[in-house]
């Protein structure tokens, strides 16, 4: 959780208030960026239609693999990359979201009792976006003190050492889905918690 709400801070520093300034200063404005968030629906979309039919055994490590991917787009604007560069980057950051929703929701309604999980996912739901108006608001300083590429740069860093920081810990590279995941002992009881708000800002 103390991961995810330092992951979404960074991308709503990025990607609402230093990508748009970005895209307008490199890309020729609102045009361009929309097209690049429209590729990160469709990135959110195309995981979600893979997820379907794909379960990853270990659902932590296939997760945090997705939150790596979070950090592409800070990358290609901070490297003042061309605009299909940057879609495809956006793209890949949705699937990412989806792919680390997906699996973290198993992970909770397959490791949480039913008695707990409403509980828990409020407390879930609630650490993973407490950081993200910090975060819109410490990047206009940032890029201040900063420069623009180096606030974004400092996104990026942030989003992987944290990832790689938690695919470190044994425990997560090794929770398994279990053979009766599909049937979760949340669902016999409990509701689960809201998920993703538009870009991969899903709760951990």
């Amino acid at each position: 959780m103390v991961q995810y709400g330092v992951v979404n801070a960074c991308l709503f520093a990025a990607e609402s208030v230093l990508g748009p300034i970005a895209a307008d200063q490199r890309l020729g404005g609102a045009g361009p960026w929309g097209l690049a968030n429209a590729a990160m629906g469709a990135g959110l979309v195309a995981s979600g239609l893979l997820m379907v039919r794909w379960q990853p055994r270990r659902i932590l490590l296939a997760g945090n693999v997705g939150v790596l991917l979070f950090a592409l787009p800070a990358v290609a604007l901070a490297g003042a990359a061309p605009l299909p560069v940057l879609a495809w980057a956006m793209f890949a950051s949705g699937t990412g979201g989806t792919l680390f929703g997906v699996c973290w929701m198993i992970a909770l309604q397959q490791e949480i009792p039913a008695e707990k999980f409403s509980r828990v996912a409020a407390y879930d739901w609630c650490g993973s976006v407490a950081l993200a108006p910090i975060g819109t608001a410490v990047a206009g300083p940032l890029a201040g003190g900063l420069g623009l590429d180096g606030a974004l740069w400092a996104c990026a860093a942030v989003m992987t050492l944290l990832s790689l920081v938690v695919l470190a810990v044994p425990e997560v590279r090794r929770l398994a889905r279990t053979s009766g995941a599909a049937a979760t002992p949340a669902s016999a009881g409990a509701t689960p918690a809201a998920v993703p708000s538009g870009v991969p800002h899903v709760a951990a």
